[in-house]
């Protein structure tokens, strides 16, 4: 299944607010999480989306959250929140970048 930002939106919607009445322990997700989180997925981006789907998903958007904060941990990378980007020098980009192939 294709994700796009609505639908990624809605699952983080759905998310956050299930922290916050505690449905969520240091590890697993309450059960009842995942169907209010289906609707609100639907109602954001007219997808129907099944429990596997949010749950491989999130597992994508962990790692990507992962990746994000080891780039910023960088010497030299920071992040402008105004304009939602990763902000370096050439030279660090340059260097990231080598270091890659």
């Amino acid at each position: 299944m294709n994700w796009d930002s609505n639908m990624d939106d809605g699952l983080i919607e759905s998310l956050v607010e299930s922290i916050k009445v505690g449905k969520k322990n240091s590890r697993a997700w309450d059960e009842s999480v995942w169907e209010p989180a289906k609707n609100v997925v639907f109602n954001k981006s007219q997808k129907v989306v099944r429990k596997s789907h949010m749950k491989s998903r999130l597992r994508t958007l962990q790692k990507e959250l992962k990746g994000f904060n080891e780039l910023l941990n960088k010497s030299g990378f920071g992040c402008n929140y105004m304009k939602n980007t990763v902000t370096a020098s050439a030279a660090c980009w340059d260097e990231l970048l080598s270091d890659k192939v």
